[in-house]
């Protein structure tokens, strides 16, 4: 164990010397261990990628090389992947919403009428964009309600039940009712812990609504 898998790992050498597998791949790769000892003990070419677990807990991504030395010993390459990964997660979000974005100009082209147009946007960013829901709000200046008039992904009818008003008042007050009033996009990336998305909380907790 070198000090480059000490530091990934988080433990001295001494501790990590005595530990066993299970100690340091994520719980749900334990399985894995003994199918993965099998195969090395029968092939020179042994490559895996593995979720360890360091000895706070926290989980990083690794890629594993390894072989069966001559003595008898198992030699194993540990490479941390994780801004690899990282980097591969974002070109391929990246890549959906430039599909979505296709998608949606070819829509403008062929399409005929509004109603047409919104309902092929949510779509477009639902199934080529990678969303789990999208919805279109239009402003109804009497009620100042902004009604739901598309969407994609709302399986249950969630942004039929909600009601998101354009004004000031507590229910105009959440990301969507920000956006319309200052004309600006409102990104909230941990939605379930925003207080400005407190009022619809038990509905997106039971959807699971993250941002």
């Amino acid at each position: 164990a070198n000090p480059r898998m000490c530091e990934m790992l988080g433990y001295s050498r001494e501790e990590l010397i005595g530990l066993q597998a299970d100690d340091i791949v994520a719980n749900s790769e334990i399985q894995y261990i003994q199918p993965a000892l099998d195969k090395i003990s029968e092939s020179d070419d042994y490559q895996r990628q593995w979720h360890f677990r360091r000895k706070d807990g926290s989980q990083f991504e690794v890629d594993v090389t390894a072989k069966i030395m001559p003595d008898g010993n198992l030699l194993a390459m540990v490479r941390d992947i994780t801004t690899i990964k990282s980097h591969e997660r974002e070109i391929s979000r990246l890549s959906k919403l430039y599909a979505a974005l296709s998608q949606i100009n070819h829509a403008i082209i062929r399409t005929t009428t509004r109603e047409a147009l919104f309902e092929k946007v949510c779509e477009a960013l639902v199934e080529d964009g990678g969303f789990k829901m999208v919805w279109l709000g239009w402003y109804d200046p009497e009620t100042h309600l902004l009604k739901p008039v598309a969407s994609c992904g709302d399986v249950d009818g969630y942004i039929r039940k909600v009601k998101i008003y354009g004004d000031d008042r507590p229910e105009g007050r959440g990301p969507s009712g920000v956006s319309f009033r200052t004309g600006r996009p409102y990104i909230c990336n941990d939605l379930q812990n925003d207080p400005i998305a407190s009022l619809w909380r038990e509905e997106q907790i039971k959807r699971n609504y993250q941002a």
